[in-house]
């Protein structure tokens, strides 16, 4: 399961309803994006959240129980930060995240979805959707 805790030590159960649970518990800190770089800034750590029981739980098997860390077993199954280009793009209603990869094209690697970030009139977060990419 996961959880998320904010600064006052709320805990937010997430059961395992990952895109719901995460956009119930951002749309309650009133997160403001206004522009195309908080838009993506925001895609990248929605989708950090999204991955983070898949980190925990692959870690402790590949790490002996948490004993040793190696950065460079996450960076061969999801790639390193700057082989992904977040570009964001203003429409009605919001912003739309699209994920690129910008890394060695010889690596085989899964398409993330586009990101579709719904916004309310005070320009808050109000809830996001996946839309799958194309294989390229």
């Amino acid at each position: 399961a996961l959880f998320l805790s904010n600064q006052d030590a709320e805990i937010t159960d997430l059961d395992d309803d990952d895109l719901a649970g995460i956009s119930k518990f951002l749309r309650a800190r009133k997160i403001k994006i206004k522009t195309p770089e908080e838009a993506s800034e925001f895609a990248k750590f929605f989708k950090e959240l999204q991955g983070a029981q898949n980190y925990v739980s692959g870690l402790n098997i590949n790490t002996k129980g948490f004993t040793v860390f190696d950065k460079r077993y996450i960076e061969h199954y999801y790639g390193k930060n700057e082989d992904w280009k977040f570009a964001s793009e203003k429409r009605e209603g919001g912003w739309k995240v699209t994920i690129n990869w910008v890394g060695d094209l010889a690596t085989s690697i899964v398409m993330p979805p586009s990101y579709e970030i719904d916004m309310d009139e005070q320009v808050h977060f109000r809830g996001l959707k996946e839309v799958q990419s194309s294989i390229r």
